[in-house]
């Protein structure tokens, strides 16, 4: 890996800018238009609190506190009125804001952090519209609005991170970021809409997940993400030059172009706590866990057997069947589709007795994967093991 533009897809993909046709309707203002209209209204600098967009895009509503932390300000948007904001003030003690920055360490905001409001928070909050609270943090000070999409704060760290180390960048460009998560198809909705909508406030660079990167760089949305060498990228040289694997640049392409690459790399591993392994089998060696495992056998006898001398512990293998889909889909020697036939090869089909038997012989705790149960087994449980990136801890 000689570039970090070498970093194999398998979660992330990153889609290019957007060549975004104009879509009918009435324009979104963006969030640095509501900002000038509050500062000029009352004379005073802001930073952005909170953002709601209705996902149809007839309704708009800021929050900005006042850098004093004096004053808060909704203005608010309806398409009804597309030249119109609405003002509604209060004032605030010290302290009532609660504001906490989002700003990576050691990140200067020439513009100003926004109050976070979490991807978690985001996916619950309900409000009488279909309204989204994105995660909003604006980067530079420049003139030139970039409006960057992502469902992680993984993308707008790396922008913080780049203006950091080339200031000029921020002295011409304000990257202003919306983060929403993935849970119920949040993201890929508000997305959509977006995209579809146009205009100034509309993505122009986003991210899309490995699960859905083909809708958006081959599929029903690829229309809107223009190729890398309309960018005057030089994109055959620069994969070549970072020895990016093919598989890879293949699913960001359309029609042979790329317009989308992956900047994350996630190889999967077995991560266990060494304090079962060492309780249940005498030892946490990764060489010996391996064996007891039967990593490499081409079967899963061994890890049966283990996962039975870990359920007379009390301990279960896995927090849920959702845990072993990835280490059968992604074993899978057949692709899903031959021509228009769909495939459903072996070691995925395999998954169903694997799933069913965690269940009946009662050696998972039945939880599903990005469930409040699930991230609970990972901080502390009675699970062996989870199989995922390959980041070990040796605290556990």
């Amino acid at each position: 890996m000689k570039k970090w533009l070498a970093i194999i897809l398998s979660v992330c993909m990153l889609v290019g800018l957007v060549a975004c046709a104009g879509g009918g309707g009435v324009e979104v203002p963006s969030k640095s238009d509501a900002r000038r209209a509050a500062e000029k209204k009352y004379d005073m600098d802001f930073v952005l609190d909170e953002q709601n967009i209705a996902s149809d895009g007839s309704k708009a509503e800021w929050v900005f506190i006042s850098d004093d932390e004096t004053l808060q300000v909704t203005v608010t948007w309806d398409a009804k009125h597309p030249d119109e904001f609405d003002f509604d003030d209060k004032e605030l003690k010290s302290g009532d804001s609660g504001r906490e920055t989002t700003e990576p360490d050691d990140t200067e905001d020439t513009k100003g952090t926004t109050a976070a409001t979490t991807a978690e928070t985001a996916a619950t909050t309900t409000t009488e519209e279909p309204y989204y609270n994105p995660d909003v943090p604006t980067y530079g000070s420049g003139s030139k609005v970039i409006n960057l999409w992502s469902f992680t704060n993984e993308v707008p760290n790396m922008v913080a991170k780049y203006i950091q180390l080339h200031p000029e960048f921020g002295d011409t460009y304000t990257v202003e970021c919306t983060v929403i998560a993935t849970d119920g198809g949040a993201y890929q909705t508000a997305l959509d809409s977006a995209l579809a909508a146009g205009g100034s406030s509309a993505p122009d660079i986003y991210a899309a997940e490995a699960a859905f990167i083909l809708k958006y760089s081959q599929g029903d949305m690829a229309q809107y993400a223009a190729t890398y060498k309309d960018l005057g990228i030089d994109v055959d040289t620069k994969c070549a030059d970072a020895e990016i694997a093919p598989y890879t640049i293949d699913i960001g392409s359309r029609n042979g172009e790329v317009v989308a690459l992956g900047y994350q790399a996630t190889g999967g591993a077995m991560i266990y706590r060494a304090s079962i392994a060492q309780e249940v089998f005498g030892t946490s060696d990764p060489s010996e866990i391996e064996k007891i495992v039967g990593a490499g056998s081409g079967n899963w006898d061994k890890f049966w057997e283990a996962a039975y001398d870990l359920k007379s512990y009390g301990y279960a293998i896995v927090s849920g069947a959702d845990d072993m889909w990835n280490v059968c889909e992604k074993s899978a020697t057949q692709a899903w589709l031959n021509g228009d036939d769909v495939v459903i090869a072996p070691e995925r089909e395999e998954f169903l007795d694997i799933a069913k038997k965690l269940k009946d012989e009662g050696l998972s705790n039945d939880t599903g994967s990005w469930s409040e149960a699930w991230y609970a087994d990972m901080a502390d449980s009675n699970v062996f093991c989870f199989f995922g990136p390959h980041q070990l801890r040796n605290d556990r």
